[in-house]
């Protein structure tokens, strides 16, 4: 069953969109492209209109543990606290904003919500105009209470039968009507933590939500918007009030944590509105803030429950709790259930059911996503649904993939675009793609900010301080991509032979060069984006493809991709961009496949591991550092982190492929700085030709290798294999071939035992499963992923999209990390 709010919205009246399908999709339903006349201006003020603040703080006094209820120790608090701080300071430098209540109303719903919480407001000052003395001083004990470390009983912490923030809402319902039944209102959590998820493993918790009223508890799933009290002063608001050693910080960068958990695990989630009241109540600070995927935006209202400010605090209340899901940041592409009780989700929780997309198919989806999370608030803004759609094919709906992208501006339609390039009929190696859809982008304007109030002050215990310039946010917009899902498709390193292996190295190299002369880049070749479905070859997350010569296209100064499998030319931007870096960036695809799957013997995995961490994979590393890693990689460099790893696996009968990977590395790459510049499109054409002959010649060689290539590393998970080829036929599933096989053979990588301390080990197995990355594929289900986690050298963006929309945004550039199949 499907509740909506009161007020709600359809997505189509809400935000302008542009949606074409793509011509290999002719027999879906067609989805007009608007023409710009009605595309309507912003209606939302931009970044012009807000004061950017300085991310560092003047006062760096010790923290101090303040009184916070419910379930932690004092230890446990200060470590929460601690936490917190390092988290704010990572990842919110030069991401604040402030800004008015207005202003932050209007992002969220656009002008008609606006209006609404104006209505509001002088409903709540009528109300006010006699006040009740019972009724205010009920209200201050109440919020005196929120504060103790013991939290009483809820009834102590009620006014008139109602939770007080409910209570205090009522202030702006018109006294001549009876209150409604409200789908949502706010709810003590009684300093209970929120339960934990398969995802979600924090002991966290909000002192008091706004949730759906049909739910027993608070989730990490179904708070909408959450509270913090503390009678500690609030911190300055004249520059960054998150960032500083005083108690009065804590309460503020709690709430802010709990807002960038909510975005996290409620997928697809645009923006958290929050709120906390810090201080007595007679001097009491409200914070209002937004955190999106570009910042966070916060009004600070001093002395909020004195008569004057009251209305607009009550106004706030009652305006969140009546909002639709769509104007509180869930995603408006996508129907939820309030009713159905899936995996980590309870009675209550807002389940994602469906992504209705205008004018085509609807596309009923799993509820948890096959997507990681993301690390950071700020990092790429990716999520894939898995799902299926109304089209009948063999007699069951067509199992689909959808994706959900946060778009740089300068990037609008660029995964669609190398489709279209491909016309009407696209290379096997590319999924089919459905349909796509896209907001329209803004255009992208200078931030300007305000100087601190610091800034240029004079005298020998001032210090001159200034706001940082927002460079990094760049104007995002949304685009959806919906793909026929490949089911059974995985990474390189779990093809289980290495006749396979080999055989779709061969088929990476040729496809760079027919992406090449189809003028297309892909920039973002990695372990996740190049996968093996049975024999063939198959590459997706188009996101960052580009033209050839389309310069103008990129974005100054953003290094994209993933780090580990990064090319030289990529990781120092090195303009302009050419098929050598492809070519090179699939070479680092096939060696990481290869090496961090490879099992050593017992005698050798420690000195392996040390040998291994070399490489530098999955690590945090500038990409000025990777770029000189990666250098010393090719040739006979003696510095060459390679040379130990062939050593290992010539020592460890794994010759051959030492073999392989010596001649790879000894092409003629990276493309170096001089060369590049000189380089026209037509030499580059016959260089990579050459490369790619090279390539493929130095795989040829070692094209005689048999044997399996498990997709475990120990003997005793052989069982592991054939229970579960039993348990696939006694449910009448059909068996992927290669479990068959390696049920069959189970033994390891060695073969004829050709070359260079070859024949040695040659049963053993040298593979396992990855060891933290990526995985999943398409349809299939993702591990954790790990590495990088989503730095974003670009920075996060913002797009408004219209009356009603807020101005959201997702990472800049690329994702760096190093997660499964998808995004």
């Amino acid at each position: 069953m499907l509740i909506c709010p009161p007020y709600d919205i359809r997505f189509a009246d809400r935000l302008e969109l542009s949606s074409k399908p793509s011509s290999t999709s002719s027999s879906e339903r067609e989805s007009p492209v608007l023409p710009p006349s009605r595309i309507p201006p912003p209606s939302a003020p931009t970044l012009l209109e807000s004061s950017t603040i300085d991310i560092q703080q003047t006062s760096e006094e010790p923290a101090t543990a303040t009184g916070v209820h419910g379930e932690t120790s004092r230890d446990v608090n200060t470590g929460l606290r601690d936490e917190d701080r390092a988290f704010c300071r990572t990842h919110f430098a030069g991401r604040v904003t402030s800004n008015s209540i207005d202003a932050l109303v209007e992002r969220m719903g656009g002008r008609s919500l606006l209006e609404r919480y104006h209505d509001l407001k002088h409903v709540a000052a009528k109300s006010l105009d006699s006040p009740t003395p019972t009724f205010l001083s009920s209200v201050a004990t109440s919020y005196a209470k929120e504060s103790l470390l013991v939290l009483p009983p809820l009834p102590e912490l009620e006014v008139d039968g109602r939770y007080w923030p409910a209570a205090l809402a009522d202030l702006a319902v018109d006294s001549s009507s009876s209150p409604p039944a409200y789908h949502l209102n706010y709810f003590s959590t009684g300093g209970t933590y929120l339960p934990t998820t398969s995802k979600f493993k924090k002991q966290r918790k909000p002192d008091a939500c706004l949730r759906p009223a049909a739910a027993s508890r608070a989730t990490i799933h179904n708070v909408a918007v959450g509270l913090e009290f503390t009678a500690y002063n609030a911190p300055s608001h004249d520059h960054n009030p998150l960032d500083g050693g005083l108690k009065q910080h804590q309460k503020l960068r709690q709430a802010v944590v709990n807002a960038a958990d909510l975005k996290l695990h409620q997928a697809a989630r645009l923006f958290v509105p929050s709120i906390s009241i810090h201080g007595e109540f007679h001097r009491a600070t409200l914070f209002f803030s937004v955190l999106d995927s570009m910042v966070w935006e916060y009004v600070a209202v001093e002395k909020c429950f004195d008569l004057v400010n009251l209305p607009s605090l009550a106004a706030l209340l009652h305006l969140l709790r009546t909002a639709s899901l769509y104007e509180l940041g869930l995603n408006p592409l996508i129907e939820y259930s309030f009713t159905k009780v899936e995996k980590d989700f309870e009675r209550g929780d807002p389940v994602p059911v469906a992504i209705d997309l205008p004018q085509t198919l609807r596309i009923n989806v799993d509820a948890t996503p096959i997507s990681p999370l993301p690390t950071s608030p700020f990092s790429r803004s990716t999520v894939v649904f898995a799902g299926q759609d109304e089209r009948i094919v063999d007699g069951q709906p067509r199992r689909t993939i959808a994706k959900f992208a946060l778009i740089a501006d300068e990037r609008s339609w660029r995964e669609r675009t190398a489709y279209e390039t491909w016309g009407s009929s696209p290379p096997p190696f590319c999924p089919r793609l459905l349909h796509s859809l896209a907001s329209p982008p803004l255009r992208t304007s200078p931030v300007e900010p305000v100087v601190d109030s610091n800034a240029g002050a004079k005298g020998k215990n001032s210090k001159k301080r200034s706001a940082p310039r927002l460079d990094r946010v760049t104007l995002r917009h949304l685009e959806v991509y919906v793909f026929d899902s490949l089911s059974g498709a995985a990474p390189l390193d779990r093809v289980p032979t290495i006749e396979d292996f080999l055989s779709l190295a061969k088929q990476l190299f040729q496809t760079v060069g027919k992406n090449y002369e189809a003028g297309l880049l892909h920039r973002d070749l990695s372990l996740n984006n190049v996968l093996a479905l049975s024999a063939m070859l198959v590459l997706i997350d188009w996101e960052l493809a580009r033209r050839i010569g389309d310069e103008a296209s990129s974005i100054a100064g953003v290094v994209t991709g993933t780090l580990d499998t990064m090319a030289v030319g990529y990781l120092l931007r090195s303009s302009p961009a050419r098929p050598h870096d492809e070519l090179e960036s699939a070479i680092y695809v096939l060696f990481k496949a290869f090496t961090t799957s490879f099992v050593p013997s017992e005698d050798m995995k420690s000195q392996w591991h040390t040998d291994l961490n070399g490489l530098r994979w999955n690590q945090s590393l500038e990409p000025k550092v990777l770029a000189s890693v990666r250098e010393t990689m090719w040739g006979d460099k003696a510095s060459s982190p390679v040379v130990p790893i062939l050593n290992h696996l010539r020592a460890q009968g794994a010759g051959d492929m030492a073999d392989v990977f010596e001649t790879l590395f000894h092409l003629e790459l990276p493309l170096q700085s001089k060369a590049r510049a000189a380089l026209t499109l037509e030499t580059a054409e016959n260089e990579l030709e050459v490369l790619i002959k090279d390539a493929v010649r130095a795989v040829n060689a070692a094209r005689s290798l048999s044997g399996s290539w498990p997709v475990r590393g120990k003997s005793e998970d052989k069982n592991i294999v054939r229970d579960l080829v039993e348990l696939l036929r006694e449910a009448k599933q059909e068996v992927p071939g290669w479990l068959e096989a390696v049920m069959r053979e189970g033994g390891g990588f060695g073969g004829r035992g050709r070359g260079r301390g070859g024949g040695r080990g040659g049963n053993r197995d040298v593979r396992t499963s990855r060891p933290s990355g990526g995985g999943g594929g398409w349809g299939a289900a993702p591990s954790a992923g790990g590495g990088y986690g989503g730095g974003s050298y670009g920075g996060p963006p913002r797009m408004s999209g219209g009356p009603g929309a807020y101005a959201y945004g997702g990472s800049s550039g690329g994702s760096y990390s190093q997660q499964s199949a998808w995004y």
